[in-house]
């Protein structure tokens, strides 16, 4: 939606707003730095969001590798790059293994 702008988070969530979808708004503002590691609709955005260099699909390795390069000589900005990381990589193994278990379920009850 705003993904040329510099804080595209707080920007898409502004037009979201300003749209009437405050739900989707909250979920979009807050993609970037998650408050908690839970899987929800706001994980799943943020995970997309890593799993994305420009148009194309990349690992979390290959994003944040590239990106990791920003960061140097700025210890604020590599803590922030690597909690990011872990955070993305959190959210990863959980979407994975709720696919595994719905898998599982469709196999029993299927």
């Amino acid at each position: 939606m705003v993904r040329d702008r510099k804080d595209h988070a707080a920007e898409g969530a502004k037009v979201l707003m300003r749209e009437g979808y405050p739900l989707l708004a909250e979920i979009i503002r807050c993609h970037h730095d998650l408050e908690h590691e839970i899987l929800n609709e706001t994980a799943v955005v943020y995970l997309a969001d890593k799993r994305t260099q420009g148009q194309r699909e990349v690992s979390l390795d290959e994003r944040f590798d590239r990106s990791r390069a920003k960061c140097q000589g700025n210890p604020e900005a590599m803590a922030a790059h690597e909690r990011r990381y872990r955070q993305a990589k959190a959210i990863e193994t959980m979407a994975r293994e709720c696919q595994r278990t719905a898998g599982r379920m469709t196999t029993l009850t299927g």
